[in-house]
């Protein structure tokens, strides 16, 4: 094969890769039984290409503060690569846990930052049952489909 057919070629599978997302694998915290209804939060930005070291260093931070949480029950991160699109789902036993993390120092920090750092972002609640833990991306990504809130970054004159 010519060197410039196989260039293209290399090419076109790095620019179908942009489609293509990865993920963590699922950490667990507490446990909880299979018949315990917890609370999974999603969610969605799409950062600034320029940001990206920052908004994953803050990330990180979050991250890194989840086992520290009362009733963090687990987390999983995606990413879609060759883009600047990151999801996060963390599950909760209970709204007070998730609303007691939303105030924590790391997640404040974070959310300060996400006016310079996102261009848009969604985030969404619902409930499972302990069973379906650890819960795979595609009932996340439908609920953040169907009923995320969003953010979209002001365009800028």
């Amino acid at each position: 094969m010519p060197i410039l057919r196989r260039l293209l070629v290399v090419v076109a599978g790095l620019v179908g890769l942009g489609g293509c997302a990865i993920s963590t694998p699922y950490k667990r915290g507490v446990a909880v039984a299979p018949t315990d209804v917890v609370v999974v939060a999603v969610t969605y930005a799409r950062y600034r290409p320029d940001q990206a070291a920052e908004f994953w260093r803050l990330t990180n931070a979050v991250q890194d503060s989840l086992p520290g949480q009362a009733g963090y029950v687990g987390h999983r991160l995606r990413r879609r690569l060759f883009a600047n699109e990151a999801w996060t789902m963390t599950v909760w036993k209970d709204a007070q846990a998730l609303e007691a993390f939303v105030s924590s120092p790391a997640h404040r920090t974070a959310m300060r930052a996400t006016a310079r750092l996102v261009e848009d972002a969604g985030f969404a609640r619902f409930e499972v049952r302990g069973a379906d833990l650890p819960l795979g991306w595609e009932p996340a990504l439908t609920a953040l489909a169907e009923q995320g809130r969003t953010y979209e970054r002001p365009a800028t004159p």
